[in-house]
């Protein structure tokens, strides 16, 4: 999410100015181009609840939202659609992390 990645590299710690974590940051709720934010410091405890609006026809944005845009290629899906149709167990076992 861009509004993230734009947070914790532009926003400190209103209390203890400490470095914003993305892990730190929940989202409450998001509709269309605002979301209810809650932050925890991981320094100094504190919490911050935000509301931030995102101005959808600002250039920046539109010019940012396209540079990281990326078009799924039809042997994507086409091997997605593979996986799913000869798996058998859980699909919950498909999206956890192997190491």
């Amino acid at each position: 999410m861009h509004l993230i990645r734009h947070l914790t590299h532009n926003t400190a710690c209103p209390s203890c100015n400490a470095e914003i974590f993305a892990e730190n940051i929940h989202v409450d709720t998001a509709l269309d181009d605002s979301a209810f934010l809650t932050i925890h410091c991981s320094e100094c405890k504190q919490s911050l609840s935000a509301h931030v609006y995102v101005n959808l026809s600002d250039p920046e944005i539109i010019r940012d939202s396209q540079q990281h845009e990326s078009e799924i290629a039809e042997n994507e899906i086409e091997f997605a659609h593979t996986i799913l149709e000869n798996h058998t167990g859980s699909v919950s076992n498909l999206f956890t992390k192997r190491i």
